[in-house]
């Protein structure tokens, strides 16, 4: 049984832990994951790749940690092969939207001062970080072509307008260059922004393993679509909030719903 087999691995590895009781789960794509004590997560990689990927986003918090004062994620354990790893549960919650409609103002003001400490952090004191910025930004053929088949199925779902948008977005996406490459979380999200409801301030900000040197416009993509208004209250004081900026997020949301979607 896996869940045994886990435990038999921690206490082989941390005999001095005392497991009163575990909670196993395993419906993750790349980790099973074990609670212990209902307070420490325990994961284990299900593919070897996602060693790799720890590995890197490791390296990559342990160079930006001094230079935010917001909490990322620390890993209080890796064992020595990469086999499994630990780290206290956050007790905390996702941010949710019912939060900034109550607290509006007082979240905004937070996330600018995140986005602006995050976007400013010196990329050449980064040990680990994804500056592949051209397959992000733009893409192969072969990936448009695709893209390109897989519209073609449902063109019947489109009138003849809204298809021959989709196919010249998709083209043009091709030619689109990034402009003023910071430090990007890539994936600055609801679910990775960790809220405290009793001090209604944000506590963390959480899953750095899709970081890239890329446009900044890509960190605002999810709040500008929750509400063009919320954002722009970010925006009023975001300290590199360039005359195209709010372009360029509307690029990256119209690009995310028509490549994400087919």
């Amino acid at each position: 049984m896996l869940q045994n087999n886990y435990l038999k691995k921690i206490k082989e590895e941390i005999p001095g832990l005392q497991i009163n009781n575990s909670e196993f789960l395993s419906h993750g794509w790349t980790n099973d994951v074990l609670i212990v004590n209902n307070d420490i997560v325990f994961r284990f990689p299900k593919e070897d790749f996602v060693k790799t990927n720890l590995t890197n986003e490791i390296a990559l918090l342990n160079s930006i940690k001094k230079q935010v004062d917001f909490l990322i994620p620390e890993y209080s354990f890796v064992s020595k092969n990469i086999d499994f790893w630990w780290y206290k549960m956050i007790n905390w919650r996702e941010l949710n939207i019912d939060d900034i409609k109550k607290n509006s103002l007082k979240i905004a003001n937070q996330i600018w001062i995140i986005l602006s400490k995050l976007h400013s952090i010196n990329i050449e004191q980064i040990d680990w970080i994804d500056k592949n910025i051209s397959s992000h930004y733009s893409f192969e053929n072969w990936y448009i072509e695709y893209i390109k088949w897989k519209y073609e199925q449902k063109k019947d779902n489109f009138s003849k307008e809204e298809y021959e948008y989709i196919l010249d977005f998709i083209d043009n996406s091709k030619y689109i260059k990034i402009q003023n490459p910071v430090f990007t979380h890539y994936d600055f999200k609801f679910k990775n922004i960790i809220f405290n409801d009793i001090n209604l301030k944000i506590s963390w900000i959480i899953d750095f393993s899709d970081s890239a040197i890329y446009d900044k416009a890509i960190d605002f993509v999810e709040l500008w679509d929750y509400s063009e208004d919320f954002c722009k209250k970010i925006l009023q004081n975001y300290k590199f909030n360039e005359t195209d900026l709010i372009d360029r997020i509307k690029y990256f949301s119209e690009k995310r719903k028509i490549f994400d979607n087919v």
